[in-house]
């Protein structure tokens, strides 16, 4: 747990360490204490119990800590003062003397230990990420992402976000909004209806008594498939954004982005799928209700007398499979992408790449292409970027299961 990981904290001099004790899982928490090295014959100074949080000055002479019910105090290994009640979320400044934190009720504020308290926004849902000492703070208020600069006037970046994908350690922002002309269609998209054909199966469905009765079957087919196909929704893309730091503006970067393979904060960089080139060929009704038919084994069932009712037709296990067939196509055709600084460079890559990895200056990329799910291992390539433009993309290493970079 994250918690665990940051239940330690040595003071700069090396005299001091604050430390966790009595861990509760259940409740994420656990008893702070401080012991001085400098004197190891002295029992250790409990802080508080039902800790959740803490963070000490560089000398360990102060430490702020935020408790299971909400209130941050400071504790100046004397005695503890309260900061605040009711709080939700908190950071504190790398100096221990700020506290930026969102009340229950969602004020966002930044308060001086001791001192004053300045409101940032009312309302807000969620902050995304606070700089060391909240030169920079980006929040949400349900899908709208602001920008607070020290000494300046909030900004809104975007609003009807889906997800934040990414906040670059220089200030962009790259964020998700739903695509609602390419983003989402149904199954019927994939489907060649002919002209007058539904108002005829209609037609036919109406007469109890037609004379032709494997026609009127497959009218009903063909009316119960419509039924599931078009109910059937299949989430293909949406739009990438970047908001620049520097122009405080945003622009769109990809308008069929599928998802993220790898984010680099550090280099102002992400690499993507994007289904922007996908050919799917259509299947004609007619061919797809003979296909849920062998699947169904609806024609045996009639052949013996048998009555096919429209809720085990539309159970049959067809649509499922044409669903993953569609998603599956589009995955096969998908194109990989390099975003540096909002320009795109095309990296070509097999459907089954995986574990790419940027490096810090984002002009080189590492990725393990064909990998064999069942061996779990694939071709380790190197891709080289100068000038915005792919210079080599090299095998690297074979029969690779995982990579990672060591430095750099």
């Amino acid at each position: 747990d994250l918690y665990l990981m940051n239940a330690v904290s040595f003071a700069k001099n090396g005299n001091k360490v604050f430390y966790a004790k009595r861990i509760n899982v259940e409740s994420q928490s656990f008893s702070l204490y401080c012991r001085f090295l400098n004197k190891p014959d002295e029992e250790p100074l409990k802080i508080a119990d039902d800790v959740t949080a803490f963070l000490a000055d560089e000398k360990g002479n102060n430490v702020l800590y935020l408790d299971t019910y909400g209130s941050i105090y400071s504790h100046n290994m004397k005695e503890r003062t309260k900061v605040v009640s009711d709080v939700d979320y908190f950071v504190i400044s790398d100096d221990c003397t700020r506290i930026l934190y969102l009340t229950d009720d969602g004020g966002l504020y930044i308060q001086t230990v001791g001192g004053e308290k300045d409101k940032i926004d009312s309302d807000v849902t969620s902050v995304k990420k606070a700089g060391g000492n909240f030169e920079n703070t980006y929040y949400l208020k349900d899908k709208e992402l602001y920008l607070k600069k020290a000494d300046a006037d909030k900004i809104k970046i975007a609003s009807d976000i889906l997800f934040i994908q990414m906040i670059c350690d220089n200030g962009d922002v790259y964020y998700i909004k739903e695509n609602e002309v390419k983003g989402t269609g149904t199954l019927m998209d994939y489907i060649i209806d002919h002209d007058g054909l539904e108002e005829k199966d209609a037609a036919i469905a109406e007469n109890y008594y037609y004379p032709d009765y494997e026609a009127r079957d497959a009218a009903l087919s063909r009316i119960w498939s419509r039924e599931v196909l078009r109910k059937t929704t299949i989430k293909t893309v949406d739009s990438l954004y970047r908001f620049s730091f520097n122009d405080e503006t945003s622009d769109m970067v990809n308008d069929s982005f599928v998802e993220s393979l790898c984010n680099s904060e550090e280099a102002d960089a992400l690499i993507f799928t994007s289904y922007d080139s996908v050919d799917i060929k259509k299947v004609d009704i007619n061919d797809f209700i003979d296909a849920v038919d062998k699947a169904g084994r609806f024609s045996e069932i009639l052949e013996n007398g048998g009555t096919v009712y429209k809720s085990d037709y539309q159970k049959c296990s067809y649509f499922d499979e044409f669903s993953k067939m569609i998603l599956g196509t589009m995955k096969s055709d998908a194109a990989t992408y390099l975003v540096k600084d909002g320009k795109l460079i095309k990296i070509e890559t097999d459907s089954e790449s995986n574990n790419f990895i940027i490096n810090s200056a984002a002009d080189i990329v590492y990725y393990i292409d064909k990998y064999d799910s069942e061996k779990e291992i694939g071709e380790l390539r190197i891709v080289k970027i100068k000038d915005g433009a792919v210079v080599t993309n090299e095998l690297y290493e074979s029969d690779v299961a995982v990579a990672e970079i060591v430095s750099g």
